[in-house]
């Protein structure tokens, strides 16, 4: 896996279809890696944007990637309430300590018990058409927003109570 470590700090990296830059999180650690799985968390990271315009994270979050996956999994812990942000994408590679994926603009955003919305259709429909995805990209994010549904409606990993209280718990130490 690259050789990533536990307590190694990585980039994280999200594209377009085309290649270019959509997002960058500039400090990011792995708190968990294996062969098909990386958790890690950041907090008051620096974002760098496709415009070049860069943020700083406010609030800690976890991070989830199943490498099998075509989706990936933000826990945002806000204090007043926490959540979780789905984006639907290519698995995630690491090169030179980057994680790197293609993000396929459906977002998720789940509640605390469970429920979510799905985001940002009207811009999948606009990329496809300017990005020309091919019909196994299209027929790869079409099976990810039912796993995923499937993931959050079955409360799979990560999504359940205990595993999240385990990581956070991991990230306070």
């Amino acid at each position: 896996m690259d050789n990533l470590h536990v307590g190694d700090i990585v980039k994280i990296a999200s594209y377009k279809h085309d290649g270019s830059l959509n997002r960058r999180w500039e400090e990011n650690t792995i708190l968990a890696v294996d062969d098909t799985h990386i958790m890690g968390m950041n907090d008051r990271t620096i974002v760098t944007s496709k415009t070049g315009q860069e943020i700083q994270t406010v609030f800690p979050a976890l991070f989830y990637f199943d490498l099998r996956e075509w989706f990936n999994v933000i826990y945002n812990m806000l204090p007043h309430q926490a959540f979780f942000y789905c984006n639907i994408s290519s698995p995630a590679k690491i090169t030179d300590k980057t994680i790197q994926y293609i993000d396929y603009d459906i977002d998720f955003v789940v509640q605390p018990d469970f429920t979510y919305q799905i985001k940002d259709l009207d811009e999948y429909q606009e990329h496809q058409q300017l990005y020309q995805y091919p019909s196994e990209v299209k027929n790869h994010v079409e099976g990810a927003v039912d796993r995923l549904q499937e993931h959050i409606e079955q409360q799979k990993i990560p999504f359940q109570t205990d595993f999240i209280h385990k990581w956070t718990d991991k990230m306070k130490k």
